[in-house]
């Protein structure tokens, strides 16, 4: 897999920026320069270019935080991936939360019955997936003051028992106060 790193441009699949399934190093040359010129014709600043080998799973989720003024952290997981947007099916959890918490709310989820494994697929690791939320929740409340939002998708579940990946997170921090 080769992906764009640019700050600016934050669903790099949307722009022609993640390359998947490089056989050889030619492959890998091209799909950079590709990211090279994506980017310049963007009119972005590009950070740099990923290179690394593609993790399959069972299914990808998303999971977000946001700094709610009368909230505090909330943290949303939801069915991952590039269909995030189209399906809205999402939870949200304010934390303090464990991941029993987790469990039962994605239990919710319009998708819940393919997570319990469909025609033969087994189980989607939901254990990976609360664990991921706490840790990211726990982390949003300790930096509150310096983390505006944090977007992590697709975190990759493997069948049950197998875990999981983080495959891709956009971190926004807060400006900084002055007084």
């Amino acid at each position: 897999m080769v992906k764009a790193c640019s700050a600016a441009i934050p669903h790099k699949s949307e722009h022609g920026l993640v390359f998947l399934n490089q056989r050889s190093e030619d492959d890998v040359l091209q799909a950079y320069e590709q990211c090279v010129t994506r980017v310049r014709a963007l009119g972005q600043l590009l950070d740099g270019v990923l290179v690394a080998q593609r993790v399959r799973g069972q299914r990808e989720f998303a999971l977000g935080v946001k700094q709610d003024p009368l909230f505090g952290t909330a943290v949303m997981v939801s069915d991952g991936g590039k269909y995030v947007e189209a399906l809205k099916d999402f939870v949200v959890l304010l934390h303090p939360f464990g991941e029993q918490d987790v469990l039962d709310q994605l239990a919710k989820l319009r998708i819940a019955p393919i997570l319990a494994g469909v025609r033969g697929e087994p189980p989607v690791d939901l254990q990976v997936v609360a664990r991921a939320a706490v840790a990211l929740g726990r982390y949003a409340a300790e930096h509150a003051d310096r983390i505006a939002s944090i977007d992590l998708n697709p975190l990759i579940a493997g069948a049950a028992g197998q875990g999981g990946w983080a495959v891709d997170a956009v971190i926004e921090q807060k400006e900084p106060t002055h007084g």
